[in-house]
């Protein structure tokens, strides 16, 4: 599931690039790819995570709360030192988090229970 996620979380951030770089809004195209990139590293830390959580080892604990600090570091660090703007980060963000959503929902309804 990973790979399908990031095969399509990658097409559909490099056309929404495509579109705002070409209709003139390259700092916006260019906070899209870097949110969208941020955003699929920290979905392949939490998958990793979670098969952690489910072996019982304490340690997971701690490196799932340090995911989480260093994605709100990540995007509040673009943010503050205007190397992205917010509305191309949220944009990025929600590609993601929607093709998350959509790739989990359609192997839900490919496995027989």
């Amino acid at each position: 599931m990973i790979k399908q996620v990031s095969f399509f979380t990658l097409i559909l951030s490099f056309s929404a690039f495509s579109i705002l770089y070409f209709t003139g809004h390259t700092d916006t195209a260019f906070s899209v790819v870097i949110s969208s990139f941020v955003s699929l590293i920290n979905f392949i830390f939490l998958s990793c995570g979670i098969s952690k959580l489910l072996d019982a080892k304490p340690v997971a604990i701690f490196f799932n709360s340090f995911r989480l600090i260093f994605f709100i570091i990540t995007m509040s660090s673009l943010i503050y030192f205007k190397i992205a703007n917010v509305l191309g980060l949220f944009i990025g963000f929600t590609i993601a988090v929607a093709t998350i959503a959509a790739v989990g929902i359609i192997d839900s309804r490919k496995t027989d229970y």
